[in-house]
């Protein structure tokens, strides 16, 4: 991951969704990709509960009011700290 992102610190390589797709290689070739179905990548289920939070859209000049983005409360590799929970 690290050299995917050309990154030496751990904290910088996933705080966005850009970011992600890069440290874990997943590039347009992956577009339309049937999650269920793929044999090249898969989202695995969490064994322990965690809090989710929505916060407002970041990066963006229309529809910042719209609480869209979805992140795992307290995780350190968000971009930036949500303003609300929900």
């Amino acid at each position: 991951m690290m050299r995917n992102r050309g990154k030496d610190t751990v904290r910088q390589l996933t705080n966005g969704p850009g970011k992600l797709s890069q440290a874990f290689s997943i590039d347009l070739a992956f577009n339309g990709e049937d999650l269920t179905k793929s044999t090249r990548l898969c989202i695995l289920e969490r064994k322990e509960p965690v809090r989710i939070k929505a916060s407002p859209r970041i990066g963006i000049s229309k529809g910042r009011e719209q609480e869209w983005r979805y992140l795992v409360d307290g995780n350190p590799f968000v971009s930036k700290a949500a303003r609300r929970s929900r």
